[in-house]
């Protein structure tokens, strides 16, 4: 891999610093393996934790912004229902 990469971000961003997706997805999985943490302090968009959680990685996001925090929830929730309820810590019984 070379050190120069060319890859531009979005033509038209769900928000104003968001990312290439293809590049954070490089990194990522350049710099870390399945099941370990993400952590983006400033995640915007959330395009970094989208890609965390579609490459199998734990994530933590922190944002300030109230419209950053609802364009991340938006994009990941595009991806999976599930992300943010929690899972069931019983598995369903049925009776005869």
């Amino acid at each position: 891999m070379q050190d120069i990469w060319v890859m531009k971000d979005p033509q038209y961003p769900s928000y104003p610093t968001e990312k290439n997706a293809d590049v954070l997805d490089l990194i990522i999985k350049t710099s870390s393996n399945p099941n370990s943490y993400v952590l983006d302090c400033f995640c915007g968009s959330g395009t970094t934790l989208k890609s965390a959680q579609l490459l199998g990685r734990n994530w933590i996001g922190i944002d300030q912004s109230e419209q950053a925090i609802k364009v991340s929830a938006k994009k990941l929730d595009s991806i999976s229902r599930d992300i943010f309820t929690p899972k069931p810590i019983y598995e369903k019984i049925t009776l005869f």
